[in-house]
């Protein structure tokens, strides 16, 4: 009765054979399974009958819809059947079951829908056990419209192994060197804390992240349990085209004179948000048509491209060497892109092209990054080399003045003291007039002390005057001694005042401006 049920089934095509062909010393037959409700032992059953029914095409289907599961009967012809081997088609199906003889139990399962703690190898690979019966392969093509059988592939998987051990070294290198990169760029974020840094460590880190899905590694280290994570990395890609398109623009703003925020307005800043958004909702697309994400992040990788070259073309002459530096690297990846997009047109599954243009641009621009990272450092220590030499000449000339002034008040006083001796009233006079000049002649070089000592700390009275408005004059001229960097000792000596007086009035100052104990009054003052 089984036997008649599904010879019933076959010849009301719910389940059809569609083809059969000799492919790497395999026959290959195909069934379509329209209910998805065959078991391996349906699919052998019917094999046994069908073979005397029915006869088969000549060819296998060229395409798989994603709208029914298809079974594959492998007899073995011109293989050696004490070997394993391996089945693939395009690394993207969604579950692929291999079934061993008697096939009542699973010997193998595959895709990107299944977790990777389960199964043994990358995307749809499976391994099929050597035996000189036929194996069963289950195909269920969930996320893609169309799949094209010339892209399936029966290989022994000791040549396999061999080429898998390359693949493996080769993008180990590849994943080594974007590691370096992007340790490096996060050290020079961490001192030059500058956005265009950030910008290019995310860039960095998402790409490091989407090559880990180009073969085994995310599925084995990063997210074994979760398929859906895996498939996520994908769209790390266009989601980091926002990040480099940002790091471009900054590029050009600062690196290109013609480029101004007026032209920035209408060209890369709405062009990043933009890209954003349209490929935000391309990710969307990878839960439900992988296809249709891969179609439409060439697209949208095309679109910036074309764009990019453009803004190229046009702005190259105005850039200095670092922006040029970018612009290659940039130039660079979107030629190896172009080469993967005909590879992938010609049904040639291969991202060496891109990755090795990738890791070029990465190195480019850290390269660009370092040269003007460490000449604006040089620079920067040289002015401020130059700077604090000349603060130094003109403090010190600001003390000597306040020397000579402390000087010539000493030499008034004790002239003052001298003169109550006198007795002469006329002489008195006539000195004590000659005194008074003298001090409007001090009161005159404070005055220019205090223009100096302005004109060299431009807003520091300014900031203190507005900020503190309690403090005295004589408070604010102390305020100005320690902003020399004079401490007590000198400044009693300038002053002509004991130590503990201008330890009190420190006190007072403290006071006034809120300071707690553990905050230094020095310190304060000099950065004002």
């Amino acid at each position: 009765m089984r036997y008649l049920a599904c010879i019933l089934i076959i010849l009301h095509s719910f389940h059809k054979i569609t083809g059969q062909e000799l492919m790497n010393g395999f026959n290959i037959l195909v069934f379509q399974d329209s209910t998805e409700l065959l078991k391996a032992t349906d699919v052998a059953d019917m094999l046994n009958k069908n073979e005397v029914i029915l006869s088969l095409p000549d060819k296998i289907p060229e395409k798989l819809s994603s709208k029914i599961n298809y079974w594959l009967i492998l007899k073995p012809q011109l293989v050696d059947t004490s070997q394993d081997y391996l089945f693939t088609i395009n690394d993207r199906l969604s579950r692929v079951e291999a079934y061993n003889y008697p096939y009542t139990e699973l010997s193998a399962i595959a895709g990107i829908s299944v977790p990777g703690s389960e199964k043994d190898l990358f995307g749809d690979k499976l391994i099929l056990k050597h035996s000189s019966h036929p194996q069963l392969v289950k195909i269920e093509n969930k996320l893609q419209s169309l799949v094209y059988f010339k892209t399936l592939k029966v290989v022994p998987y000791s040549n396999y192994l061999s080429g898998r051990a390359k693949k493996i070294f080769f993008y180990g290198i590849i994943q080594g060197f974007f590691i370096l990169i992007l340790i490096y760029n996060i050290l020079l974020f961490i001192v030059a804390k500058q956005r265009i840094y950030l910008y290019f460590v995310i860039y960095i880190l998402l790409n490091a992240l989407l090559l880990t899905s180009y073969h085994e590694f995310s599925e084995k280290f990063l997210f074994p349990n979760t398929p859906y994570l895996n498939q996520m990395l994908l769209s790390l890609q266009i989601i980091g085209v926002f990040f480099y398109l940002l790091f471009l623009r900054n590029s050009m703003l600062n690196h290109c004179s013609d480029y101004t925020k007026q032209k920035d307005k209408y060209i890369l800043l709405p062009m990043a948000y933009t890209a954003l958004v349209l490929n935000l909702l391309i990710s969307s697309t990878l839960f439900f048509r992988l296809d249709l994400f891969s179609i439409l992040s060439r697209l949208s990788n095309l679109i910036v491209s074309v764009i990019c070259i453009v803004l190229f073309s046009v702005f190259y002459k105005k850039s200095d060497k670092f922006l040029r530096i970018v612009m290659h690297g940039s130039l660079l990846l979107i030629l190896m892109g172009y080469i993967n997009i005909v590879l992938t047109l010609f049904k040639y599954q291969t991202e060496m092209f891109y990755v090795s243009g990738l890791l070029i641009e990465l190195i480019l621009f850290t390269y660009a990054l370092n040269d003007h990272y460490f000449k604006e450092i040089f620079i920067a220590k040289y002015r401020n080399h130059v700077l604090e030499n000349e603060l130094e000449i003109k403090n010190r000339e600001l003390l000597n003045q306040a020397l000579q002034l402390t000087s010539r008040e000493t030499v008034l006083s004790s002239v003052k003291n001298k003169l109550k001796a006198f007795n002469t009233e006329k002489n008195k006079h006539q000195i004590y007039s000659e005194l008074e000049m003298t001090d409007r002649i001090d009161k005159v070089m404070w005055s220019d002390f205090n223009k100096h000592f302005n004109s060299i700390h431009p807003e520091f009275y300014r900031n203190i005057v507005s900020n503190y408005p309690l403090l005295s004059q004589n408070e604010i001229r102390l305020c100005a001694f320690l902003k020399l960097n004079l401490n007590t000792k000198e400044i009693a000596a300038i002053t002509q005042k004991s130590i503990h007086s201008i330890e009190t009035m420190r006190s007072r100052i403290r006071h006034k401006l809120n300071l707690q104990r553990d905050n230094s009054l020095s310190n304060f003052l000099l950065q004002q």
